[in-house]
């Protein structure tokens, strides 16, 4: 098969609740000056990059990330612009990711990546292309978006709950660096277009919903909106893949030189 080079491989997680207004999901919400106008103060899931070769799996990757989102790894120095080879965000430099917290919300906060990781399913993978002029880019995009998803139980969903509350959702590396804050929103919410999405994110959510591989209540209305310039489509794999059944079809993943 004809190699079809991917610029990411990504995975993330995508935690929900039912709440008395259907459903509630928890995102990691972008800075208000990240790729304006089309995804600043946007909605995303928590998870990053394949940034190494060691990552062999999505699952390996979501479970790397997510320790060094949450404090408990050292962070890599990768960037978006190396990632894809092209400068579409401006580099600054941010204030340091220090927890300025009690010994106590430290803490919780550090137990994050359990709170996910614990029960969480494999959901889907996608191939995503991106288009210029979107966000900026001058040359097309593709990578690999693997989903997993994370039912949270009732003592879950108030334990994260009320972290949020006590730091006003400034909990991750990139809430400290960059801005933006960890946040829940309804399903309600988002219908009512009170959110917007950072990439792909929006198309995929939608297309689990209507799949099926998130529980929402019959006849609940699905009314995602997206933006031109995104392509996504699934991608059928085995139940928790590695990278090499992904290369094995012909997506293969090389860093942007």
């Amino acid at each position: 098969m004809q190699k079809n080079l991917m610029n990411f491989y990504s995975s993330g997680i995508l935690p929900y609740h039912f709440i008395d207004k259907g459903i509630a999901f928890l995102f990691e919400r972008k800075s208000d000056d990240y790729v304006p106008p089309f995804f600043n103060n946007s909605l995303g899931l928590l998870g990053g990059n394949r940034g190494n070769t060691e990552d062999k799996s999505p699952e390996e990757v979501l479970e790397r990330e997510l320790k060094e989102e949450f404090h408990i790894l050292e962070e890599g120095k990768e960037s978006l612009n190396e990632l894809i080879g092209q400068g579409i965000l401006q580099e600054e430099e941010h204030a340091p990711r220090i927890l300025n917290y009690d010994k106590g919300t430290i803490e919780d906060i550090k137990r994050m990546p359990s709170v996910l990781l614990e029960g969480k399913v494999y959901t889907e993978s996608y191939f995503v292309r991106f288009f210029p002029p979107l966000g900026g880019i001058e040359k097309e995009v593709k990578g690999i978006e693997s989903v997993f998803t994370k039912k949270l139980s009732h003592e879950e969903y108030l334990f994260i709950a009320g972290l949020l509350k006590k730091t006003n959702g400034r909990i991750t590396t990139d809430n400290l660096k960059f801005g933006g804050k960890t946040l829940f929103a309804s399903l309600e919410e988002i219908n009512d277009n009170r959110y917007k999405f950072s990439w792909c994110i929006d198309q995929i959510i939608r297309d689990l919903l209507k799949k099926g591989k998130i529980p929402v209540p019959p006849g609940y209305p699905i009314a995602i909106r997206s933006l031109d310039g995104i392509e996504i489509e699934s991608i059928p794999t085995t139940e928790n893949p590695r990278f090499r059944e992904f290369e094995n079809m012909g997506l293969t993943y090389e860093r942007s030189k």
